[in-house]
């Protein structure tokens, strides 16, 4: 028995919970009402707890690399860093548009400039494309920029920083992903050019060759834009035929320049660039390269992306003068490199839509919803 010497009402509780047994199945309800969702399922709550705990140790181990955390604008006068279709807003007391960050690549490299040799910042990313199981309009990653280093320094601290996330999660190296079974001891390198034959098992005869790939793709069905250069076309054949293969941690390197606006050439070959894109059960986790940092050259790729936008390629980079200038007074040379946290936190917690890791997804509105049930 309970002996109350006083009774008080903290607050009014006057809808009922879901039916306790069941819980909250429903997808639709529990990504609209999360505070249901929270309440009756533990393991919901327990993913996010695991998110908290990914941003606050990746936040620990760059400062405990020497790493400076650091805030770019979110609203941009041109939209940078990526390419990207962006979201578009109006600033009333400028009377100008301007766009929300794809990426807060170039305002961080500007720091380079100005003398900070290593930044960091972990922040939102918004992005006006469709949404799936891996893509939401607005997304959290962490940008980190090291002067005097190059993606080959990227490649070691990536995989010490995913040592540091296993280590303090207490999670096993075998992690399990659906029916997947990833080993985050293994860690391999393949050039993009190779992995097309080696891997994806694309002719290698035709992969430096524009009018077969076309024809091959078309051979598989598979629909080509017009006006795609040499590299463009050699990404489509990897992200048709490679990309989901990759299960194991796997860096992909050696991009073409025609896909890589923004990073170094190599000297091997002027061609590709000193780039990389990390590659997880299937899913790009994260991508880096040397930074370029001749303003000559990066004048003359920018203006190559205004030919793409102006040939309708809406996502092409457009032309940003004031951080080319900012390249003129001389930048260091430096390593940078962009980590999808959702993704990441979808790898380690098991999850497989985007929505399961993101508190408040976005959804479609319900007058929305409503009409299409009407319809059909």
């Amino acid at each position: 028995s309970l002996h109350a010497e006083e009774l008080r009402l903290l607050t009014k509780a006057i809808s009922p919970l879901p039916e306790k047994f069941h819980g909250v199945t429903d997808k639709e309800i529990r990504y609209r009402k999360r505070y249901l969702d929270l309440i009756m399922n533990a393991d919901v709550r327990k993913t996010f707890k695991t998110r908290s705990k990914v941003i606050s140790l990746t936040r620990r181990f760059f400062e405990d690399k020497g790493f400076l955390e650091v805030e770019t604008p979110m609203m941009h006068p041109i939209a940078g860093g990526a390419n990207a279709k962006p979201f578009v807003t109006h600033h009333n007391a400028l009377g100008i548009d301007r766009y929300l960050r794809i990426a807060p690549e170039l305002y961080l490299k500007r720091l380079i400039v100005g003398g900070f040799e290593a930044v960091f910042e972990i922040n939102r990313n918004f992005r006006n494309e469709g949404m799936d199981a891996t893509h939401n309009p607005e997304f959290t990653s962490i940008e980190f920029y090291w002067a005097y280093k190059t993606y080959k320094d990227l490649i070691e601290i990536t995989k010490e920083y995913f040592r540091y996330l296993f280590d303090h999660l207490d999670l096993p190296t075998q992690l399990p992903y659906g029916d997947l079974e990833v080993d985050f001891s293994r860690f391999s390198e393949v050039p993009l050019i190779e992995s097309l034959y080696t891997i994806g098992d694309v002719p290698k005869e035709i992969v430096n060759d524009k009018d077969k790939i076309i024809d091959f793709l078309k051979s598989k069905n598979i629909q080509v834009k017009n006006g795609l250069n040499l590299g463009q076309l050699q990404g489509e054949l990897f992200d048709e035929f490679v990309e989901a293969k990759l299960i194991n941690p796997t860096f992909i390197t050696e991009y073409p320049v025609d896909i890589s606006p923004l990073a170094r050439r190599s000297d091997a070959n002027p061609e590709i660039t000193e780039r990389f894109e990390l590659f997880i059960a299937g899913r790009e986790i994260a991508n880096a390269f040397s930074e370029l940092n001749d303003p000559v050259d990066q004048y003359e790729r920018f203006k190559a992306q205004v030919e793409s936008k102006e040939s309708g390629d809406d996502e092409a980079h457009e032309m940003d003068l004031d951080f080319v200038e900012a390249l003129s007074y001389g930048m260091a040379p430096t390593a940078g490199q962009g980590i999808g946290i959702d993704r990441l936190v979808m790898l380690l917690t098991n999850e497989h839509s985007i929505r399961d890791v993101l508190l408040f997804p976005a959804m479609k509105p319900l007058h929305i919803e409503e009409r299409n049930e009407e319809k059909e």
